[in-house]
């Protein structure tokens, strides 16, 4: 019973830490993308696609959780 509820802790924050990663990199890439040329649809994108991701990320982490 503890060692399947220390997986899925661990797994959380794993989840978590890649999820941070992700929008990290994401964000970098948006700055660049700005940068380089008027992509504010790109950039749009690229956002509402982090956001989601995250959402659902978390969610599915709630899911785990409960």
């Amino acid at each position: 019973m503890m060692s399947t509820q220390l997986l899925i802790y661990i797994a959380n924050h794993v989840g978590m830490i890649s999820v941070l990663m992700m929008c990290l990199n994401n964000v970098s890439m948006i700055l660049w993308l700005e940068k380089q040329s008027e992509m504010q649809w790109m950039v749009a994108t690229l956002l509402m696609m982090n956001v989601m991701s995250v959402g659902k990320a978390l969610s599915s982490m709630k899911k785990v959780v409960v």
